[in-house]
């Protein structure tokens, strides 16, 4: 969801800064957290008390791994959303976060921004860390689904965020194509220990005027 302190914030929202935190327990130890957050108009990100991140563009969401920065046990994310124009507009803030853990039976876990969230129209002492008490903070509004108004962010997310996925592919499992034929990728009968250093013409060619990464 998108989230603001006003429940119309999707329509317009008065200039100036939200304080957003949620808190959470991860009951295993973080593989991987890939994560993608957006504010109109912008945000300071920060995990556990340190600041990993900052973006000024929704329309070209931030995406970063999380996992560095997450511990088993409880977590806390904490932003700073900007509205930064001189007059009242749409303002919002948007975060998914899919945690994979180092056991690969276990669940994923989904960190969304929603109204389990909570803000406050000021910053305090330590407002950052798990040790910070926000009983007297406010529950975020849910302003507009992903797909909403009027950001429509879900046409602009990476397509490789989903719990359907597994976590690794193995590549022999992978069908070829033009790219990795002419980048040398040899068929699945051939043992194959070095590939020659020197480009060919075939590579070139597939690089400049191929299909498959005008198509990415």
């Amino acid at each position: 969801k998108w989230i603001w302190n006003t429940k119309d914030a999707a329509k317009s929202a008065p200039p100036g800064k939200v304080y957003f935190r949620h808190e959470f327990v991860l009951k295993g130890d973080p593989a991987s957290a890939a994560t993608i957050v957006a504010a109109d108009n912008q945000f300071d990100l920060y995990v556990n008390g340190r600041k990993i991140a900052s973006g000024d563009l929704w329309s070209k969401p931030t995406a970063i791994d999380l996992k560095p920065y997450l511990v088993k046990g409880k977590n806390v994310i904490a932003a700073i959303a900007e509205n930064t124009t001189d007059q009242p507009n749409p303002a919002g803030f948007f975060l998914h976060s899919e945690v994979r853990f180092s056991h690969g039976s276990a669940k994923p876990v989904e960190i969304n921004s929603n109204n389990s969230w909570k803000w406050s129209d000021g910053p305090a002492d330590g407002w950052t860390t798990l040790a910070f008490d926000d009983s007297k903070w406010t529950k975020a509004q849910k302003i507009a689904e992903v797909t909403g108004e009027p950001w429509h962010l879900s046409a602009l997310l990476p397509q490789n965020v989903s719990n359907e996925q597994p976590p690794e592919i193995r590549a022999a499992l992978c069908a070829a194509d033009p790219l990795t034929t002419a980048l040398g990728r040899p068929t699945r009968d051939q043992v194959v220990t070095e590939r020659p250093d020197d480009a060919t013409t075939l590579m070139a060619l597939e690089l400049t005027n191929g299909t498959t990464l005008d198509t990415i």
